[in-house]
């Protein structure tokens, strides 16, 4: 307590609040080592505890869904075979707990969380910046032409390996804020032309993570939202055309980026020079079925321990063995919570999404659009079995929660 008073009287001396301080910390360590995010939201948490009343009680309410699922986590150890891999696991869990117990005693201002925001988006622009500098330097440092650069063996995982990110978190954090930016725009044209082009940036990169369903899922909400934007000050015809153009934008990115334009091809069928012969869909649509049949317990699953082993000796039943070899999980997180935690896991986890949609001016609002990209890239990875995935989403479920007693807008106003 003296020290969070003591570290207080310092910062409030320096004009900066501690909590913001907290806040950005977070923020700057969730896309590095997950041990130096942890000890972020240890702080987090040290910091709000001693911020405690039996008045703050009250606002867990808004918190009811996900502390239920983290509840019912906890229950399913009970049940599971693999008590040392459900503890493991409940750990991961646990952040749908210490969120909400942040978040009921820690009041962030809305400048606050502005300026973490800001600061998130700026260290998201210099990590992106930074892997792609280093693949261009690898290249000329090897002697290798540059038209290299978009092949799949300099994208995608490479490319993702450089800053220690696997794509699908990365696009994660890179669509998030392009969302932000884009719910930016339109309050001052000087920043808008900055925004717009920190937004093309962010989706030139995120393209060339080359994580299909996120690309897909981003350009669907992204484009929805910029063009509700666009329509708010504009003629339908002035939003026609500056729409098309858009579209020109995005789909000349996705295009000229080769690893991405084709891994989206692999999903159909592609024959390589080499030979190699590659369709991707059905072996995933495969690996979908066998983590589904993995679910010994429709109702109440197979308890969080034994989740991926069940996943594990399903895709050996259905000959998968490569899958079972590599030990790969659901890459679903809808089939990765329903083997785990049955149709109560699976129907909270759906009420997360549901009851953090905002009905006040839906249309406008930036954490919707997310929470629509969020229901789609949930089919194509099991972002729960990862820190950097589990505890970004726990955080933006709570975050909804908290804002929506104050504007959800975090542009300028």
């Amino acid at each position: 307590m003296r020290l969070q008073i003591q570290l207080d009287t310092f910062f409030t001396k320096l004009n900066i609040s501690f909590e913001l301080v907290l806040l950005c910390l977070f923020f700057i360590t969730l896309p590095l080592k997950n041990s130096y995010n942890s000890i972020s939201i240890l702080l987090l948490l040290l910091f709000s505890l001693p911020k405690f009343s039996k008045e703050n009680l009250n606002y867990l309410r808004n918190y009811k869904i996900i502390l239920l699922y983290f509840l019912f986590s906890c229950i399913s150890l009970f049940y599971t075979e693999d008590l040392d891999e459900g503890l493991n696991t409940l750990l991961g869990h646990s952040v749908f707990l210490v969120f909400p117990l942040i978040f009921i005693n820690i009041k962030f201002t809305k400048e606050h969380l502005k300026r973490a925001h800001n600061i998130f988006i700026i260290w998201i622009c210099l990590l992106a910046f930074y892997s792609e500098v280093f693949t261009v330097y690898n290249l000329l440092e090897s002697g290798k032409s540059l038209s290299l650069w978009f092949r799949k063996d300099f994208s995608y995982i490479t490319l993702g390996n450089i800053i220690g990110i696997h794509p699908p978190y990365m696009s994660l954090f890179t669509s998030y804020s392009i969302i932000v930016l884009i719910d930016k725009i339109g309050h001052n044209k000087l920043k808008d032309v900055g925004y717009s082009f920190v937004v093309i940036y962010l989706l030139f990169y995120t393209i060339h993570l080359s994580s299909r369903l996120p690309i897909v899922a981003l350009l669907l909400v992204s484009s929805m939202f910029i063009l509700k934007k666009i329509s708010l000050h504009n003629s339908v015809a002035k939003t026609t055309f500056k729409f098309l153009v858009l579209m020109g934008i995005i789909f000349t990115l996705l295009f000229s980026i080769r690893s991405t334009r084709y891994r989206f091809i692999e999903v159909f069928g592609m024959q390589y020079t080499s030979g190699l012969y590659i369709k991707s869909g059905p072996a995933k649509l495969d690996q979908w079925a066998a983590a589904f049949y993995a679910n010994n317990n429709k109702l109440f699953g197979n308890g969080i321990g034994d989740v991926n082993n069940s996943v594990t000796e399903s895709n050996m039943k259905h000959g998968l063995t490569k899958n079972a070899d590599r030990k790969y999980n659901a890459h679903n997180q809808y089939i990765q919570t329903y083997v785990g935690l049955g149709l109560v896991g699976l129907v909270l986890l759906l009420g997360f999404l549901f009851y953090c949609w905002s009905f006040n001016k839906p249309l406008l609002n930036p954490y919707n659009y997310y929470l629509i990209y969020l229901v789609i890239v949930l089919f194509s990875e099991s972002y729960f079995q990862r820190h950097q995935g589990i505890v970004f989403i726990a955080f933006l479920f709570c975050l909804i929660q908290f804002t929506k007693t104050q504007p959800t807008s975090l542009a300028n106003d």
